[in-house]
């Protein structure tokens, strides 16, 4: 655990959620050397961790941690470690209509406080709605990972100046660069830079701009998603608008068999690629802006491209193509 916290933990995305898996492996293990990991150790572990998703998590952990000894010659062999298989992959995908009603949500939403209600005294409280609306700062975080299909993190951490250690959003040559300064690319999980349409770059740089509100001075935004002058990570509060959502537009959000669907920040990057295959997007064109490999768009995404099957259809006689589910038109002829 030693070698695996001191040499792989400070490369870690989430090094504090690294040491956690590394407790609950230790834990589990005891006494136990590694000689003792076989199919049995792993299918209990897997037991112990609770749910199979989280318990590959920590295998994979183990797993690697054991194979970078073997390459730096601090281990002569390390075991087989069998995973238990991938959960399945998260289908669903927000249609333009479910987009909107996020972001109509977020601006919308007002801010409640308790306030004392009755005779002085009484420790009634009741909600009271303020002026204030307190889901505002996920609005360009909705618009931004849709647009760009980037993952959550790169872009509730970018800013509109260059800063170590955040991805940049260049609004003067219309660029965003998904990678922080200095960091280097991951062969997973690519941040290629990636251009901004013109009517985004005009509406995040307004977004920049000071204002005046009642006589008093509004500083610009700094960041992307800014929450009372600070960045900050919208997790729950992305949650808490899922949940208003999902009241406010009730017909919304459903799967085709009725069932809700499965909201968390990665859909957004989900509907994102889905909604360019849709409408027709070649494919190396939606990897190379999204930054994944052909072999991920074939198996998650392929299925919402309408001309897959367009070849066969030919074959057969041709078909006319049905508009793609919740798209809104632009223009009626």
């Amino acid at each position: 655990m030693t070698y695996a916290l001191s040499e792989k933990g400070p490369l870690m995305a989430r090094p504090g959620e690294y040491a956690l898996r590394w407790d609950l492996i230790l834990d589990y293990a005891q006494d136990d050397h590694l000689d003792a990991i076989d199919n049995a150790w792993c299918d209990g572990f897997v037991a112990h961790a609770g749910t199979q998703s989280y318990g590959r998590r920590c295998l994979e952990d183990l797993r690697a941690a054991g194979n970078s000894m073997v390459e730096d010659e601090k281990l002569t062999h390390m075991p087989r470690v069998k995973m238990p298989d991938k959960s399945p992959s998260r289908p669903d995908h927000l249609t333009e209509d479910e987009v909107w009603a996020l972001i109509k949500t977020a601006w919308n939403e007002p801010d409640q406080q308790n306030y004392p209600h009755g005779p002085k005294g009484d420790k009634t409280y009741k909600m009271v709605r303020t002026t204030r609306y307190r889901m505002r700062h996920l609005v360009p975080y909705i618009v931004v990972s849709v647009l760009t299909c980037t993952r959550a993190s790169r872009v509730f951490e970018a800013s509109y100046k260059r800063e170590d250690g955040r991805p940049w959003i260049d609004l003067k040559n219309k660029f965003y660069w998904r990678l922080a300064k200095g960091e280097v690319e991951k062969k997973l999980k690519r941040a290629p830079k990636v251009p901004l349409s013109d009517q985004l770059v005009r509406w995040l740089t307004w977004r920049t701009r000071d204002r005046t509100r009642n006589g008093v001075v509004i500083p610009g935004n700094k960041y992307l998603v800014e929450y009372k002058g600070r960045p900050v990570d919208c997790r729950k509060a992305f949650e808490q608008c899922v949940e208003r959502a999902r009241v406010r537009y009730p017909d919304l959000f459903l799967r085709d068999d009725g069932d809700p669907k499965q909201i968390v920040r990665h859909t957004l990057r989900h509907t994102g690629v889905t909604l360019l295959s849709q409408w027709g997007v070649p494919a190396a064109d939606i990897c190379d802006y999204a930054g994944m490999s052909p072999e991920v768009y074939d198996r998650v995404y392929k299925h919402a491209d309408p001309t897959k099957m367009d070849r066969v259809m030919d074959a057969l006689g041709g078909r006319e193509r049905p508009e793609p589910k919740g798209r809104r038109r632009t223009s009626e002829k």
